[in-house]
């Protein structure tokens, strides 16, 4: 019996958007709370 295999699938703009939109906005999002909190995160880094 010979069983039939799926192709993967492509990635799509569809996939691709949310994709872009998390890794935006989690890398702007430390960059933002280094440079607000520079001074708490130095002090927590730094122990």
């Amino acid at each position: 019996m010979q069983t039939k295999r799926n192709a993967p699938s492509r990635m799509t703009t569809k996939t691709l958007i949310p994709f872009l939109a998390l890794t935006f906005g989690l890398t702007w999002g430390i960059a933002a709370l280094f440079m607000l909190f520079t001074d708490h995160i130095i002090a927590i880094l730094a122990s």
